[in-house]
């Protein structure tokens, strides 16, 4: 937030107030929102919900909804690895199956907070209601160890269903981070 208005004053624009936005030129005495309500009290009032936002955004409040829905599924996943493949199933989606269009999996992989995405595919359905897609090893490319992530695309945009699995295509191992014990 002060990274603005700072940026601005190094420039030699002068900042009527010393604070642009929820900002403040670090170049003067005052104090940021930080220094004035700490971390915890601050990180609350940013995550207050603000329906005027949402209409000057543009956002769909079935977004909301929808995200909160599918935080809450008890998603399984199953990998059936080949020698150049993985298949990978994804199970308790059936009863929320009105709520989306189709059901993909992404392969990703995290470098800090930044989320890169392999390779996508769309999946299909089986009889039993569970979906499933199947990658090839190149899709990976070079990555041993990835995130899978389940997505449901919605009237609302794509939704992250649920938890990032870890898979280690070397060791044919997929972890459900759920059923990882504190000492593992």
């Amino acid at each position: 937030m002060d990274l603005f208005p700072t940026t601005l004053a190094a420039l030699g624009v002068e900042i009527e107030g010393d604070r642009l936005g929820l900002g403040t030129n670090l170049y003067s005495e005052k104090a940021t929102l930080m220094e004035t309500f700490g971390f915890t009290e601050l990180d609350r009032l940013l995550g207050y919900h603000s329906e005027f936002m949402d209409r000057l955004s543009g956002i769909d409040d079935v977004i909301y909804e929808l995200s909160e829905a599918f935080a809450d599924i008890d998603l399984e996943m199953k990998a059936d690895f080949g020698e150049d493949t993985a298949t990978f199933t994804v199970y308790n989606l059936d009863e929320y199956s009105d709520k989306f269009e189709r059901v993909e999996i992404f392969a990703e992989i995290m470098r800090g907070e930044t989320r890169t995405t392999l390779r996508q595919r769309r999946t299909k359905q089986n009889e039993d209601g569970s979906y499933y897609s199947t990658f090839d090893v190149a899709d990976f490319k070079g990555h041993d160890d990835f995130l899978v992530n389940v997505y449901v695309l919605t009237s609302a945009g794509r939704i992250k269903v649920s938890v990032s699995y870890n898979c280690v295509f070397s060791e044919q191992k997929l972890t459900d981070p759920r059923t990882v014990s504190a000492d593992n």
